[in-house]
């Protein structure tokens, strides 16, 4: 059965938020209180174990973390249990990072993190709001703590702030004619109507498909044309864009 956490900062009558002065202050007055050498009473000795392994562990910062999580989590955190002593737990809250995709930052929800205490391991659920950009801090829950949202590259998305862009391949004659085409985007298919004439490196943007913001504004999505030739012409084919050729007076390199 589970056992109840000990609350290192009752133990030592200080507030979560106490500075490691504060903790020191604490732990010295009491020390002094309850030493045995000092206090004969009943439970004296006692007491002094508890204030010293609270002090053990609200002192130094990396297990504070620790414990402070933990203990957010509701997990029982004796220090013979998990060996605080013995072995550092290679924890910093400070660097902890959550990567993610393109699609999984557009619909935000539950994502699980692991995070390794010496040889122990704890899995923790992140909730990610709908939206969530590259390099946001969000809070560990139940705790002061927080980690860095890392948006993973995409072989087909490049993600700017909350603007995605996008490669759009269209045939010689789509982008001379203009055309009605189908392009996917993180959160489904969309359509994108292509105006007459566009080159290659020309933008067609889609407003507000980009990344959700909850609070403001949605991103656009821009589809980049890119013209691709066929692989291979046809007999046909070949004399149709000779015919064009022979017939058309547009120069690319003219001025």
């Amino acid at each position: 059965m589970q056992t109840k956490t000990r609350d290192y900062y009752e133990v030592l009558g200080v507030a979560k938020s106490a500075t490691q002065a504060e903790i020191q202050r604490a732990y010295r007055a009491l020390a002094r209180r309850f030493h045995p050498d000092l206090n004969s009473e009943t439970g004296a000795e006692t007491r002094f174990k508890q204030i010293t392994e609270a002090y053990n562990i609200l002192s130094d910062e990396r297990k504070r973390a620790m414990y402070d999580l933990d203990r957010g989590l509701g997990v029982s955190t004796g220090s013979a249990q998990f060996g605080w002593g013995a072995r550092m737990p290679r924890f910093d809250a400070g660097v902890q990072v959550l990567e993610i995709s393109i699609e999984e930052a557009y619909a935000g929800g539950r994502h699980p993190l692991t995070l390794e205490f010496g040889t122990a391991v704890r899995v923790v659920e992140v909730d990610l709001p709908p939206g969530v950009v590259d390099g946001r801090r969000v809070p560990l829950p139940g705790t002061d703590m927080s980690v860095t949202v890392r948006v993973a590259p995409h072989p087909r998305y490049r993600l700017q702030g909350r603007d995605v862009y996008v490669d759009l391949p269209l045939a010689p004659w789509e982008a001379a004619l203009g055309a009605t085409v189908p392009v996917d985007t993180p959160s489904g298919p969309a359509q994108v109507q292509v105006p007459a004439g566009l080159s290659s490196g020309r933008r067609a943007r889609l407003r507000g498909r980009g990344l959700p913001n909850p609070d403001g504004v949605d991103g656009d999505l821009y589809a980049e044309i890119r013209i691709v030739m066929p692989p291979k012409l046809s007999a046909s084919d070949r004399r149709r864009w000779q015919k064009l050729a022979s017939s058309s007076d547009f120069d690319p390199r003219g001025v």
